[in-house]
């Protein structure tokens, strides 16, 4: 059997989501997220990093809704724009 790195990030997240056991470990042991380019990321990608973040919340992205280059395969620039709603009380900096 072939895996891919997309592959990867579909086994990752469905193991997150499905045991919650896993996903508490690796979001305890993970207690700081930081993504650069979240603009660039796709839904799976986000979604991996909503998990891993779900026990603590301590998550911080930078990126530039207006910078997307990656859509070609798959980024989405929502995520950066929709981070707030997953994440309320969230402070954003604009510059």
């Amino acid at each position: 059997m072939h895996y891919g790195y997309d592959d990867l990030l579909v086994y990752l997240e469905k193991l997150l989501s499905e045991n919650d056991e896993i996903r508490k470990k690796l979001s305890v042991f993970y207690r700081y997220i930081m993504i650069d380019e979240f603009q660039d990321t796709n839904k799976l990608q986000a979604k991996i990093a909503y998990h891993l973040s779900s026990e603590h919340n301590n998550i911080m992205v930078v990126g530039d809704d207006s910078q997307s280059i990656y859509s070609f395969r798959g980024a989405n620039f929502k995520n950066i724009m929709d981070f707030p709603l997953q994440f309320p009380g969230a402070r954003i900096i604009k510059h």
